[in-house]
C-alpha cells in the first residue's frame, strides 16, 4: 500500500459524517476495515480511532446520559434542600400520569440507557441501570395498582433525612455518569 492510499483512508474517515446516509456511513466503516498489515502501530490507532468516532455518530445515544444526569442532579439538589418539597414533587408526578404509561417511559428509558452503554468508559454501570429500570418498568405495568401504591406511600413517608442522603446519592451518581462519559 503506498503512502497516497494511506493518506486517502485517513481522510475518508476523518470528516463529518452527519450528511450521509446509513449505506454510505457502512461503506466508510467497511473501507476502514481493511488489512492494515502494512500500516505502523500509530497509523492502525488513528484509523481504529476515527473508525470508533464515525461509529459514535452514527449511533450518538450521550443525550439520554446527559439529560439522566440534569434530572438526577436537579432532584438530588432538591431534597438535599427541600426534602419536603421533593417528595411532594414527586408524588405529582407519578400519579398524575397512570402506572402503565410510567412502565412503558420506565422500558423505554431502559432500552435507551442499554442503547447508551458504550459511550461510557464503565458500561457495567449504565447496564445496570438499565436492568433495573426495565424491572421498575415490569414491576409497574404487571402488579396491580394496589401494590405500587404500597410501594409509593412507603416511599413518600420516609424521614427528612433519609431523602436527603437519598439527594446526595443521586448528586454522586450524577457527577459520576459525567466523569465517565467518553
Amino acid at each position: 500500500m503506498s503512502d497516497s492510499e494511506k493518506v486517502v483512508i485517513l481522510k475518508l474517515t476523518s470528516f463529518n459524517s452527519t450528511f450521509l446516509s446509513d449505506s454510505e456511513k457502512v461503506v466508510i466503516l467497511k473501507l476502514t476495515s481493511f488489512n492494515s498489515t502494512f500500516l505502523s502501530d500509530s497509523e492502525k490507532v488513528v484509523i481504529i480511532g476515527q473508525r470508533s468516532i464515525i461509529f459514535k455518530k452514527i449511533k450518538n445515544m450521550s443525550w439520554i446520559l446527559y439529560l439522566l444526569i440534569v434530572l438526577w442532579a436537579f432532584f438530588g439538589i432538591l431534597a438535599l434542600i427541600f426534602p419536603k418539597k421533593a417528595k411532594d414533587l414527586s408524588l405529582k408526578t407519578t400519579r398524575s400520569v397512570p402506572y402503565l404509561l410510567w412502565g412503558i417511559i420506565a422500558l423505554i428509558i431502559a432500552f435507551l440507557l442499554w442503547q447508551s452503554a458504550g459511550l461510557v468508559s464503565t458500561p457495567l454501570l449504565i447496564q445496570i441501570l438499565a436492568v433495573l429500570a426495565g424491572i421498575k418498568g415490569l414491576f409497574l405495568l404487571v402488579f396491580p395498582r394496589s401494590k405500587t401504591d404500597a410501594m409509593l406511600n412507603y416511599w413518600t413517608n420516609v424521614s427528612d433525612v433519609f431523602y436527603r442522603v437519598f439527594g446526595i446519592v443521586l448528586l454522586i451518581l450524577a457527577y459520576y455518569i459525567f466523569q465517565i462519559l467518553i
